[in-house]
């Protein structure tokens, strides 16, 4: 649900092989409010908005579309914000290969307290390694 805004932006953004360029960028951050106007349809999954609108803010508050930081994040969007990534980082897509699962790990171990938060990142990092998050690879 927290990417279903990505219908609205156009293919050759979603799977350019080289790097989006600052106004692609700025058309791809639109998912968001793609994705929150979409789900408000349906009132029984209002619950799911404040994930799906933070799911791409940073804990150090670099991210996006409010730049808020820290325990200031929703706690599920913190969570799918990790999931997310790790999916990301995990499955090929047309730009990229994609990594080990070790190597993700290791890339989410990297950005603790600055992308991800640390109790949470540390969580799924341990989960993972302990087999009781089996990722789904493609």
């Amino acid at each position: 649900m927290h990417d279903i805004g990505k219908i609205g932006i156009p293919d050759g953004i979603l799977s350019k092989k080289d790097a989006l360029t600052d106004e692609e960028y700025e058309i791809m951050k639109q998912h968001v409010e793609g994705s929150i106007a979409m789900i408000r349809y349906l009132p029984s999954l209002d619950y799911v908005i404040p994930s799906a609108i933070g799911h791409h803010e940073r804990w150090d508050g670099k991210g996006y579309p409010r730049g808020i930081a820290g325990e200031a994040i929703p706690i599920g969007a913190r969570c799918l914000c990790i999931a997310d990534s790790f999916d990301a980082m995990v499955t090929r897509r047309s730009y990229k290969s994609a990594m080990s699962v070790a190597d993700a790990l290791q890339e989410i171990r990297r950005n603790l307290g600055t992308q991800f938060d640390p109790q949470l990142g540390q969580l799924f990092i341990r989960l993972v390694e302990e087999g009781k998050i089996t990722p789904h690879l493609s």
